[in-house]
């Protein structure tokens, strides 16, 4: 009964109404808010809501998206959040077409991209970062000691002083 409610419309929760998520992504969708509208069913690893659609498993920004604005206008583009970037949110006024790239600058313009503490990997603060920085530039430390001393890999503080991650910080010339 459960696999085959999932099966069907992606959803393993009864529904005391009888109605499929198609049926209430519709009916959420007449409402007129500036804030996130947020899907709570199914998501995929990523945060980005999923449901079935037409029996194919599909993300439900991309088909709002699609919904609202017509298909994209080529095969690069994707449904790309507008000033909240929550992958979550499938509010037809934060969606529009944008390639990847354009959909980069603009996490980066709006300060949501996840680099530096903010990414969900970082085991440095950007004070760490700096020091580290200061103290291998003095050539007093190796990538080992300071390895060592920050309790992490010596090749994240070679990727951190050379430049390869932590780029926000380098200085700009």
């Amino acid at each position: 009964m459960h696999y085959e409610r999932w099966r069907t419309t992606g959803d393993l929760r009864p529904d005391d109404l009888g109605v499929t998520q198609a049926e209430l992504l519709l009916e959420y969708l007449k409402e007129d808010t500036e804030n996130c509208m947020i899907w709570s069913h199914r998501t995929d690893v990523g945060g980005y809501g999923r449901m079935k659609w037409d029996g194919k498993d599909t993300c439900v920004s991309r088909l709002v998206c699609q919904l609202i604005h017509g298909d994209p206008p080529t095969p690069e583009y994707e449904a790309a959040h507008g000033p909240c970037h929550n992958r979550a949110c499938f509010n037809p006024k934060h969606l529009s077409w944008k390639t990847s790239a354009q959909n980069k600058e603009d996490k980066y313009r709006d300060n949501t991209a996840l680099i530096g503490v903010k990414s969900l990997s970082a085991v440095l603060t950007e004070q760490d970062v700096m020091d580290i920085r200061e103290k291998y530039s003095s050539g007093k430390y190796s990538t080992r000691d300071l390895a060592l001393e920050y309790g992490i890999f010596h090749t994240t503080i070679w990727k951190v002083t050379s430049g390869k991650t932590w780029k926000h910080l380098l200085p700009t010339p």
